[in-house]
Formats: C-alpha cells, structure tokens, sequence
C-alpha cells in the first residue's frame, strides 16, 4: 500500500529531476561589467543592441543582427564627443587674461620707456649747457644733482614696469606651451627649458625668438609636421630688440674711440632716441605674436564649434 505523501514526495522529486537547469547568461550579457567594448543586448530592449564603451553604455544601438548602427544614437554619440571634445580643447580663463596682461605690459613699458628716454635726453642738454657755460666742477655737479632724483624715480618706475611685463610674458609662454591644443611635435623643449634658456647669457640672443616661433608654428593647425621660417612680427621682434641695444652703445663708442669729446652726449642723446624708438617698435611686433598666438588657440575653438554644428 503506497502512502499518498510518499507519492507526492515522488512526484515533486519526479518534478525536480526533470526540470532543466537554467542556462546562465554571461555577465557580460546582463551587465558588462568589467567586459571589453562590444555590441551587448539593451537591457531596456531586447530587440536591440547597445554599444559597450567598456565602461559605460553608449548612445549607439543597433538592431538584432544588424550590422548598421541606428542613425539617432550615432548623432547622439558624436554630438556628445563633440561637447567633451569643446570642453577639452576650450581656451582656459586664465590663459585670455595672461595674454591681455601681457599686451598691457608691454604697452606700458613702451610708454615708460619713451618718458625716461625723453628725459634722459633732458638730462643730457642741462649737462651741456652746464660744460659749456662754466668750468667749474661744482656747477657742473650741482646742475647734475637737480636732475638725479627725478631720473633714479624714474628708472625704478620704468624697472618695476619692465619686470611685471616680463613676468606676465613668462607665465603666458609657459602657458601655450602647455595648453593641450598646442603640437608637441613642434616644441623644441618643455615650458620650463624654454623660459630659464632665455636668461642664459648666450642663449639670450637666439633663444626667446625661437621659442616664440615654436609656439607661433606648434598652436597653427595648418603648420603641422613642418617647421617653416619665423613670422615676421615674430623676427622683427627680435631683431629690433638687439638693434634697440646695439645703436646707443655703438654711437657713444663711435665718439669716444673717433675723440670728439664735445660729442659724446650728443651721441648719447641720439642713441638714446633711437633706442626708445626701436624699443616701442620691437615690443609692437611682439603684441602682434601675441595676438596672432592667442588667435591660432582660439581658432581650434571655432572649429569644433562649426564641426558640431554641421554634424
């Protein structure tokens, strides 16, 4: 005689045997956690597919078999790398305000430089006045001192002027040279190289041009992988820095070894003028660069931003 508990413990064993165990899915299936990127199935649609970045579900799906990703998720993901992409390679804050301190700066110093010159030139004709109207050493210094507090005021002001200009050019070259839309490929060294090169004492005569052509060629997408002549701004910059050095020393050398006393200051005074003068125009042509800089990181902006508009 069979209990009937017996027979349904049977029948549920019976049960159980038969059942077929569950097929387990991937993990990567269900989730790809930690999988390779790959077309997964959508887990909110199981007629479609999605992409796996490797890390995050993408924008891209794609039928059940189909080999065409659909047309709205694949705008939706290049219209996302486009604004990760502008995020990125966006002109930083602090870099515009570098360039505009710069620009001032150096402006600045020009004006600073043609006072002092002017009254240097001043300087130089009460001397004069002073040696051709007396003899006497005591005049000659007395005239000397009514001028000599001006001029020391002067040349400090001018000083502090020209120190915070070359501050704010140091900083915006290091700067570019690490902005991420600028070429490495273009860049001869590194920031820091560039700006300690320029106060080596031969060095100084080639070296800040050539990094201020390295940044000119490296931030202008179409230089790329070529390492053409330097700018004009860029060469006049420095050719008339040196010449702004060059004439007053050569003209006061000019009178001393030529032995015309009466003109040395007159000499002085020319070369002077003519030092100012090249001065203002050199550090015209670099706030030219610079313009010209900033505009080439500015210009990849531009590009993205029309690049996703046309997407």
């Amino acid at each position: 005689m069979r209990c009937p508990d017996a027979d349904q413990t049977l029948g549920g064993m019976t049960d159980v045997a038969e059942r077929p165990e569950p097929v387990a899915r991937p993990v990567s299936a269900r989730f790809p956690a930690g999988a390779g990127p790959g077309w997964r199935s959508d887990p909110s649609d199981s007629a479609q597919e999605r992409y796996w970045d490797g890390h995050h579900w993408a924008e891209e799906v794609r039928l059940v078999g189909s080999l065409e990703p659909n047309t709205r998720g694949s705008t939706l993901a290049a219209a996302r790398r486009a604004r990760r992409s502008r995020r990125e390679r966006r002109t930083r804050p602090w870099l515009h305000t570098l360039g505009f301190l710069t620009r001032t700066g150096l402006v600045l110093t020009v004006i600073a430089t043609a006072v002092n010159a002017l009254w240097q030139v001043h300087q130089y004709n009460v001397v004069s006045v002073a040696v051709l109207g007396t003899s006497s050493q005591d005049e000659i210094h007395a005239a000397l001192s009514d001028v000599t507090g001006t001029t020391l005021r002067l040349t400090v002001v001018v000083a502090v002027v020209h120190l915070l200009s070359l501050a704010f050019f140091l900083a915006w070259v290091v700067g570019v040279y690490t902005d991420p839309r600028t070429s490495r490929e273009l860049l001869r060294h590194g920031a820091l190289t560039a700006v300690l090169a320029g106060f080596i004492p031969v060095l100084q005569l080639w070296w800040p041009m050539q990094v201020v052509s390295d940044a000119w060629n490296a931030t202008d997408s179409k230089r790329h992988h070529t390492r053409p002549p330097p700018a004009p701004s860029v060469l006049g910059w420095w050719v008339l820095t040196l010449l702004s050095v060059a004439v007053p020393v050569g003209l006061t050398t000019w009178a001393y070894v030529a032995g015309a006393e009466n003109d040395v200051l007159p000499a002085a005074a020319v070369g002077t003028i003519l030092s100012a003068v090249l001065y203002g125009m050199a550090q015209v042509c670099l706030v030219i660069a610079i313009g010209h800089i900033s505009w080439h990181l500015e210009a990849h902006a531009i590009r993205d931003r029309a690049a996703y508009v046309r997407g």
